[in-house]
């Protein structure tokens, strides 16, 4: 049903509309009806996930304006109070986390984003405070250091233990994480989306494309789906299961936060190699290597207005410079000003109207073949070399006026960066550089066995170059030990491992 709504908002052909239409009027007939013994949702098993159809009626309500959508929602609603069905409104104004919920499987973040609808719908704070708490706890304990939501296919309070680290999980959580970007316009919220989209969801992916994992671990082996799930592998179509129809989501919601806009601006918050064309006719040319590189080429055309450039929160030295022949007003400005444009207070940035054309790098990886010889963008005009102020300040928004063309280059900060382990892994870090996690594995660890690698010194990490080769990014450390980018880690099967001893 939701994604029929969705391609249905997406064309516009009334096919689909109505196809949901008649199941939702099965669901009408058959739950919450008098006539058929008001037979509850909650009736059913596992009724942490059968709640969901929520969210599929709160969209047909704000489409058709149908009551009685709204109705069966809010019956669904009423049936969450009970614990067998997680209690998570309760659970979240009373300040509880996700994780000490009565049900914290992943399946519920989908009655959780049926919240986020309804309080577009209705304007309940309530629903908007669940969202927010429910996001912002496991934001707090459960999301890993590749950006992945889970541990055993549920919240468990901390992201320093092993364990399954489900796809559909992933995707789950990635969705609200959208829902509340739209809802508040939070700027963390896309530095954790970009995170996750190149390590978590990309590096679901076999970079052969041919298939996707269940679990894609911080530590040890990625198999196949089909394998590791083999029991929902059905005659004929053995490879189809609910991680490998999940996973391309995960990759393809980078559409849903890349390029936004709010009342007063246009938002890149992406910056990887490709080119986008909007309904409006806006163009805009990325160019440079990203994320393998630092510095960004941005073009943008047949645009007047105010344009937003995303500066990441890792970010803490950014440098922009805009071509000599732009006249632009240049601004700093953060995410709070976002949260003041909408006069309901509600779903502040919208996503920008959908995107006509989109072309990716012309490698189809997410890394520049080679930073150092990449096309420009555009023609051949230099980028001014002088620095605008103000500064570009992390986690923020830089702002600049657009008055038809613009051509940007934007400098971001690849300083070394660590998390520090606990729990299983105390004493160990994981290392980034830009939105990137590193690790090794038995390819890259100079003969080592991964169980007997030396202690790392940080300020070799730090010195050491990146090299950008074939879609792959390498840190080549003095030590023989080199360290490689998460996607591609482990991909020939080896075992690889992303928490790593330095000093």
């Amino acid at each position: 049903m939701y994604g029929m709504l969705l391609w249905y908002e997406e064309t516009k052909d009334a096919r689909y509309l109505q196809c949901v239409e008649k199941t939702a009027g099965l669901f009408l007939r058959k739950f919450y009806c008098p006539e058929t013994g008001n037979k509850s949702l909650l009736e059913l098993k596992s009724a942490e996930s059968n709640l969901a159809p929520l969210h599929s009626f709160a969209m047909l309500y704000r489409i058709t304006g149908r009551q009685c959508y709204l109705d069966f929602a809010l019956e669904a609603v009423r049936d969450l109070e009970d614990d067998r069905a997680g209690n998570y409104i309760r659970c979240a104004l009373n300040g509880a986390a996700f994780y000490q919920c009565p049900k914290p499987r992943w399946e519920s973040l989908h009655i959780i984003m049926g919240l986020a609808e309804l309080y577009r719908a209705t304007g309940n704070e309530d629903y908007l405070q669940t969202v927010k708490q429910v996001y912002d706890s496991i934001q707090e304990t459960d999301v890993h250091n590749t950006g992945a939501f889970s541990t055993d296919e549920q919240a468990i309070g901390t992201a320093f233990r092993s364990g399954n680290i489900e796809t559909c999980c992933v995707v789950a959580y990635n969705a609200l994480a959208v829902e509340v970007y739209r809802l508040t316009g939070n700027m963390k919220i896309l530095d954790f989306l970009e995170l996750s989209h190149y390590n978590a969801c990309m590096g679901a992916w076999s970079p052969t494309g041919r298939w996707s994992t269940y679990h894609t671990p911080m530590v040890g082996e990625r198999h196949a789906n089909f394998h590791d799930i083999s029991f929902q592998s059905r005659a004929g179509s053995p490879e189809l299961n609910c991680c490998s129809v999940n996973a391309p989501r995960g990759i393809g919601m980078l559409s849903e936060w890349a390029v936004t806009k709010t009342k007063s601006a246009l938002c890149i918050n992406a910056y990887e190699d490709g080119e986008f064309v909007t309904e409006d006719n806006v163009r805009i040319q990325i160019g440079g290597g990203y994320p393998a590189c630092s510095k960004i080429e941005i073009m943008v055309e047949n645009y007047v207005g105010k344009l937003a450039l995303r500066i990441p929160g890792w970010s803490s030295a950014t440098t922009v410079s805009v071509s000599t022949e732009v006249t632009s007003d240049v601004s700093q400005e953060s995410e709070h000003l976002l949260q003041q444009e909408s006069s309901c207070g509600i779903q502040t940035p919208d996503v920008l109207p959908p995107v006509l054309s989109c072309t990716p790098n012309s490698n189809n990886t997410y890394m520049a073949s080679d930073c150092l010889q990449h096309t420009p963008i555009g023609d051949n005009t230099c980028i001014a070399a002088a620095t605008l102020p103000p500064t570009p300040s992390a986690g923020s928004y830089y702002y600049l006026s657009c008055t038809g063309s613009i051509r940007v280059e934007l400098c971001l900060d690849f300083t070394t960066r660590y998390l520090e382990g606990k729990e299983e892994y105390d004493g160990c870090v994981s290392i980034y550089r830009g939105p990137i996690l590193f690790g090794t594995d038995i390819r890259l660890a100079g003969g080592c066995s991964l169980l007997e690698l030396p202690v790392l010194k940080r300020s070799e990490i730090s010195a050491a170059p990146a090299v950008s080769e074939h879609g792959q990014i390498h840190i080549p450390l003095p030590c023989g030990i080199t360290l490689g980018d998460f996607y591609h880690l482990g991909s020939s099967g080896c075992r690889y491992t992303t928490w790593l001893h330095a000093e």
